[in-house]
């Protein structure tokens, strides 16, 4: 078994009923402090935990400890995330400027039965277009949130990504995707579908769920920034609601000119994490076929050769076999 197919099955655990096993025998030392990184970087540790506490993947008692370890990191951050998450939300509320949650906090709020098992360590604000500076202005006003040095300058950024002191990223967006994808949809689009949800006390807004659904599409198809795992579970997760309007969804998608990008987030996350369910939307995916226009904007967008960050031949072994070591097949 490949490390791919360990983190691809624990990526899609609990998706009844695609759940497979995924090891009937511990991994040996040095494999498994690989896993645990990868786990670690995609976030997967709750899910992997879990998975081990149902027989699903073996685990020695050390691994166990070392997923549940894993697991409260992952609580911690997310109470770290929600404060700020909390701070920034006021402070746009008492500056006058609308804001909706959204990929992590919403998607674990709304998306999952249990909200642990879609943790995440940052804060994704959108704001209409002319509240833009406004907001970035308004979070950097009392110096707790800073730019990076690094950042590129103002132009026409869709993003803008603040830090704290603690490392947790801010990030306010003006728009759901980057590119040309992004100058397509419409916010006020956004904004008026907006459903309502609470973190701790404070009452935040989120996308609607068809919103939701293409957002989720669009960071998992476009955007290449890690974890590429979680963000296909989030796909899943919405298509697979059972109060998603199927119309709705194709309304966004011809609006925004995503089609394309939606069938094709779809078909990659039922791929991925093997999901058996055949729902409208997952049949539509595979039927669909993208005209040349279409085919040329997505080909601009590449999309790792893995679904994590290493070779697809990368093998791990048993503790059970000792002479089966991580190694790589592929030439």
């Amino acid at each position: 078994m490949t490390l791919a197919d360990i983190l691809m099955a624990i990526a899609g655990h609990g998706l009844e009923p695609t759940t497979r096993p995924v090891s009937d025998k511990p991994l040996d030392r040095r494999s498994w402090r690989v896993v645990l990184r990868e786990l670690d970087d995609g976030m997967l540790g709750t899910l992997a935990l879990e998975a081990a506490r149902t027989g699903v993947l073996a685990v020695s008692e050390e691994q166990r400890g070392d997923l549940e370890r894993l697991a409260q990191a992952a609580t911690a951050r997310c109470r770290v995330a929600n404060q700020w998450l909390i701070e920034a939300v006021t402070t746009l509320d008492r500056h006058g400027i609308d804001s909706c949650v959204f990929r992590g906090a919403a998607t674990s709020a709304l998306d999952y039965a249990q909200t642990a098992d879609r943790p995440y360590r940052s804060v994704h604000l959108l704001v209409a277009p002319p509240h833009f500076s406004a907001a970035a202005a308004a979070l950097t006003e009392p110096g707790r949130l800073v730019e990076p040095a690094d950042q590129p300058r103002p132009g026409r950024r869709r993003a803008l990504r603040l830090a704290a002191a603690d490392g947790t990223e801010v990030v306010v967006h003006r728009t759901l995707a980057i590119g040309t994808f992004g100058d397509s949809i419409e916010s006020t689009d956004l904004f008026a579908s907006r459903i309502w949800f609470a973190v701790d006390d404070t009452k935040c807004s989120a996308l609607g769920t068809e919103a939701r659904l293409l957002a989720a599409c669009l960071r998992a198809r476009l955007d290449q920034a890690p974890p590429h795992l979680l963000a296909l579970r989030d796909v899943v997760q919405l298509v697979l609601r059972d109060d998603l309007s199927l119309r709705k969804v194709e309304r966004l998608a011809v609006a925004w000119r995503v089609e394309a990008v939606v069938a094709d987030a779809v078909r990659r996350a039922w791929d991925a994490l093997a999901v058996s369910d055949v729902v409208p939307i997952s049949a539509w995916s595979r039927a669909y076929q993208p005209d040349r226009r279409a085919q040329r904007r997505l080909a601009a967008y590449r999309v790792p050769e893995t679904t994590c960050g290493h070779e697809p031949g990368l093998e791990v072994g048993m503790v059970h076999d000792p002479a089966r070591r991580l190694r790589s097949t592929a030439p």
